[in-house]
C-alpha cells in the first residue's frame, strides 16, 4: 500500500505523469489491485475539483472495470461520474448515472448500494420538484433498506420523505417521517442530523402557521452545540427561520441582528440560495417598518443573486414582492413575474419529460431483462428437465443391465457353488474309496501275510535243527530279521487306517488343486501353509465353500492385477478360530479406489455371514494381504 499512496501523490501532484503511473498501475497482477487504484484516483481528482482528470481517470476505471467485468467497479464508475454532474449542476446527466448505476447493482443483487442509489434519485427528483415521483423513488429505496442494518441510510430516506410531502402540503405526513427520521439521528447521537431535522420539523409548523410550534423546534436546533463550527450553512438557515417565525408573531425583538448575521454567514460561505432567502426576509422586515427603500433593496438584490444563479423560486419571490410595492415600475415587475413563472414552468415540465422519459427507459429496460431473464430460466428449466430425463433413462437402462448382469452373477454363483458341491462330494467320494482300500489292504496285511509271517516265523523256531555255532547264529539273525519284517508290516497296516497317516481332507485338496494348476501355467509361485490338526469333517461344508470362493476370487485378482511372484495362502486354528491369509508381493494398490468392488464386498458379505472378520491392506509398491477369520467350534 506504500507504493499505491506514493502513485496516487505523484499523480495529483503531476497529472501529466499519468502514463508512467498508468504503467506502474498495470504491472500488478491482480485486477482488483488495478480497479481499486485508478477508482481512488480517480475520484481524489473529483474532491480536487479537477473536472479534467477526474473525467480522464474515470474512464480508464470505467473501461478497466468493464473489460475485467467487474459489474460492481462499472457501477462505482457510474456513481461517481453521476456525482460530479450533480455537483455541476448537469441535473438530467447526473440522473442518467445514478440510473445507470442503479441498474448494474439491481443485476449483481447488492441492495444496499441499489438503495443509496434510488436516494440520490429521489433527492435530484426533490429538486426539480418532481415531489410525487420523489417521495416513490423513495420508498423503493425504504423496501430495499428495511432487512438491513443501515440507519444513516433510513435517516435519509425519512427526511427525504419529510420534505417531499411538505411540500405536496401532506403536512401531518410530514411531521410523521421527519419524526421517525429524528429518533434515528437521535440514535445515532448525531447533533448535525438531530439540528437537521429539528429545523425541517420548524418549516414543516411554519408553513402551517403553527409558528410557536416552529420556533420551539428552531430553538431546540439553535440550542446544538457548535453547529456554527460544525455546520454553519445550517446555522443561518435555524438563525433565519427562527427569526422569519419570530416576525410573524410581531416578535421583532432583535430578529433585525438575527436577519443580518443569517446573510452574512452565507454570504461568507457562498451559500446563494440561502443569500437569496436572507434578503427577502429582511425586505419584508425592512417593509414591515415602512423603511421602503431598504426594502426595494434587499428585494433587488434577492432578485439579482436569484438571476445569476438560476434560482427560480426566489427569483419569483422578489419578483412579485417588487411587483407589489406599487410605483412606476409595478407593471414591468409584473409582467417579468407571469412571463418568467411560464417560462419556468414549461422548464421544469421539459425536465420533469426528460427524467421520465430516462426513468422510462429504465422500465423498459428493466422489463425487457426480466423478460429475457425469465426467458433464459424456462430455456435452463427446460434443459434441465431434458437433461434430467435423459439421465433418468439411462439410470433405468443402466440399472436393468446392472440387474441383469447381477442376476447373471448370481446364477453363475450359485451355479459355481453346485460345482463346489460336486467337487466336494466327488473329493469325499474319491477319499471314502482311497480310506476303503487302504482298510482293505491294511486288512490284508495285518490277517494275510503278517499271519502267515507269523506262522513262519514260529515254525522256524520250533524246529530242532541241528547246526554248527556259526550256521545257529546266522539262523538266529534272519528270524529276527523276520520278526522285525513282521513289525514293519503291522505299523504299515496300522497307518493306512490311522487319522495321522492322511490328514488331508477334501478341502485341502481343492486348495491344493487350484494351487498346482496355477503353478504350472503361471510366472505366478503359490505356496500352501495349512494346519495339519484342523478336523474339516467337523467344519460347515457352506464354511467351506465360502473359504473356497474368497481363496478363488483372490487368486484370480493377483494374476489379474498384482503381478506378483509369490503368493501365500495360510489356514490355520487358534482359539476356536479359523483364520485365514493370503498374501502377495505384487504392485498393490489404492484402498479407497476399489472399496466398493463386486468382489470385495462378496467376500466381506461371506465372512460376516459368519460373524467372522475381514480386512484387506494394500499400498502401492508393497503387496497385498487378506486376512479372513471366522469364529468356529471343535474344529481342532
Amino acid at each position: 500500500m506504500a507504493l499505491f499512496d506514493s502513485l496516487k501523490f505523484q499523480i495529483l501532484e503531476n497529472p501529466t505523469k499519468r502514463d508512467s503511473v498508468l504503467n506502474t498501475i498495470f504491472t500488478f497482477r491482480q485486477d482488483s489491485i488495478k480497479t481499486r487504484m485508478l477508482l481512488d484516483i480517480s475520484y481524489k481528482f473529483y474532491s480536487k475539483n479537477d473536472s479534467l482528470n477526474f473525467r480522464y481517470w474515470n474512464k480508464v476505471a470505467h473501461n478497466h472495470s468493464h473489460n475485467i467485468k467487474d459489474t460492481s467497479a462499472v457501477a462505482e464508475t457510474y456513481w461517481d461520474l453521476a456525482n460530479f454532474y450533480y455537483k455541476e449542476k448537469f441535473l438530467d446527466s447526473s440522473y442518467y448515472y445514478y440510473n445507470k448505476a442503479l441498474e448494474l447493482y439491481d443485476y449483481i443483487n447488492d441492495d444496499y448500494q441499489a438503495a443509496r442509489m434510488l436516494i440520490n434519485l429521489a433527492t435530484i427528483q426533490r429538486d426539480i420538484k418532481d415531489f410525487k415521483n420523489s417521495e416513490i423513488t423513495t420508498i423503493e429505496a425504504l423496501k430495499k433498506l428495511q432487512p438491513l442494518d443501515k440507519q444513516y441510510q433510513k435517516y435519509l430516506a425519512y427526511n427525504n420523505l419529510g420534505v417531499t410531502n411538505n411540500h405536496l402540503e401532506e403536512y401531518s405526513e410530514a411531521i410523521n417521517f421527519h419524526s421517525r427520521a429524528l429518533v434515528i439521528a437521535e440514535n445515532l447521537e448525531d447533533e448535525i442530523l438531530i439540528a437537521l431535522t429539528l429545523n425541517n420539523i420548524g418549516v414543516v409548523y411554519k408553513n402551517l402557521g403553527e409558528y410557536i410550534k416552529a420556533i420551539e423546534n428552531y430553538r431546540k436546533a439553535k440550542a446544538v452545540d457548535s453547529l456554527g463550527i460544525k455546520y454553519p450553512e445550517l446555522e443561518a438557515m435555524v438563525m433565519d427561520n427562527l427569526a422569519y417565525s419570530r416576525f410573524m408573531l410581531n416578535d421583532t425583538l432583535g430578529i433585525e441582528e438575527d436577519f443580518l448575521s443569517a446573510l452574512a454567514i452565507r454570504e461568507g460561505i457562498s451559500h446563494f440560495s440561502g443569500i437569496a432567502t436572507s434578503h427577502l426576509h429582511l425586505g419584508d422586515y425592512y417593509l414591515s417598518t415602512s423603511d421602503t427603500l431598504r426594502a426595494i433593496n434587499h428585494y433587488l438584490d434577492s432578485r439579482k443573486v436569484s438571476t445569476s444563479k438560476g434560482l427560480n423560486q426566489e427569483f419569483l419571490q422578489s419578483t412579485l414582492a417588487l411587483a407589489k410595492l406599487g410605483g412606476n415600475g409595478s407593471n414591468i415587475f409584473y409582467n417579468d413575474y407571469i412571463e418568467k413563472a411560464k417560462e419556468f414552468q414549461r422548464e421544469e415540465r421539459a425536465i420533469k419529460n426528460r427524467f421520465a422519459k430516462i426513468r422510462f427507459q429504465t422500465d423498459e429496460y428493466i422489463a425487457e431483462t426480466k423478460r429475457l431473464t425469465e426467458q433464459k430460466i424456462w430455456i435452463s428449466l427446460v434443459s434441465f428437465l431434458t437433461i434430467m430425463s435423459l439421465m433418468l433413462l439411462y439410470y433405468v437402462i443402466l440399472q436393468r443391465t446392472k440387474n441383469k448382469d447381477l442376476a447373471h452373477e448370481q446364477e453363475q454363483r450359485i451355479a459355481n457353488e453346485e460345482i463346489y458341491k460336486l467337487m466336494l462330494k466327488q473329493q469325499s467320494n474319491l477319499e471314502e474309496g482311497r480310506q476303503q482300500e487302504r482298510k482293505r489292504i491294511s486288512s490284508d496285511l495285518h490277517d494275510g501275510i503278517l499271519g502267515r509271517l507269523f506262522g513262519a516265523r514260529l515254525s522256524f523256531e520250533f524246529l530242532n535243527l541241528e547246526m554248527s555255532p556259526k550256521e545257529l547264529k546266522k539262523f538266529h539273525v534272519l528270524t529276527t530279521e523276520l520278526h522285525e519284517i513282521e513289525k514293519e508290516v503291522r505299523e504299515i497296516s496300522h497307518d493306512l487306517v490311522s487319522s495321522d497317516f492322511f490328514y488331508n481332507s477334501s478341502f485341502i485338496n481343492l486348495i491344493n488343486d487350484i494351487i498346482h494348476n496355477k503353478n504350472d501355467v503361471g510366472n505366478t509361485h503359490f505356496h500352501l501353509d495349512h494346519d495339519k490338526s484342523i478336523n474339516w469333517e467337523n467344519v460347515n461344508p457352506e464354511i467351506q465353500l465360502d473359504l473356497y470362493r474368497i481363496i478363488q476370487e483372490a487368486i484370480q485378482n493377483i494374476i489379474k492385477h498384482a503381478d506378483a511372484k509369490k503368493v501365500s495362502i495360510t489356514i490355520h486354528g487358534e482359539n476356536s478360530k479359523l483364520l485365514l491369509t493370503v498374501s502377495d508381493n505384487g504392485r498393490g494398490f489404492q484402498l479407497d479406489k476399489i472399496r466398493n468392488g463386486i468382489g470385495l464386498m462378496s467376500a466381506e458379505s461371506r465372512v460376516k455371514k459368519w460373524n467372522g472378520y475381514f480386512s484387506i491392506n494394500s499400498s502401492l509398491g508393497h503387496g497385498t494381504e487378506i486376512t479372513v477369520e471366522v469364529p468356529l467350534l471343535n474344529i481342532l
